[in-house]
């Protein structure tokens, strides 16, 4: 399944909330972030990585 990386508010003018989320597509990853209570202001598929290769996970939801 897809993981699209997103940032998101958490509530109108509230703090920044940045993570990925795994969903079939990007519509789906709105939602999901949507029924979290979340305003998503950016989010984008993110792309397959190199298996050898360590990143920094943001939170996973």
């Amino acid at each position: 399944m897809p993981t699209f990386r997103y940032h998101a508010k958490s509530a109108p003018g509230q703090n920044r909330v940045d993570g990925v989320v795994e969903a079939e597509n990007r519509l789906a990853a709105l939602g999901k972030l949507s029924d979290l209570g979340y305003y998503p202001t950016s989010v984008e598929e993110k792309s397959p990585q190199n298996p050898w290769r360590r990143e920094k996970s943001p939170k996973k939801i």
